[in-house]
């Protein structure tokens, strides 16, 4: 997961991992309260799949 983190939030960037933090935190939390706790990592897995094929700027 914190892999996931740094390549969202950027090599170097504190502000950038500290809002994907927040972000695969709140992802991760929703999917254990909606699903099972054994869905969490998939989903922030998803998200950092969705977010590399978006190819944004900041990566």
């Amino acid at each position: 997961m914190i892999f996931a983190i740094v390549i969202i939030g950027g090599l170097g960037n504190p502000l950038g991992a500290l809002g994907a933090g927040v972000l695969i935190g709140v992802t991760e939390s929703v999917a254990m309260a909606a699903f099972s706790p054994a869905w969490a990592p998939l989903e922030w897995f998803t998200l950092l799949i969705v977010i590399l094929i978006g190819n944004p700027k900041w990566l």
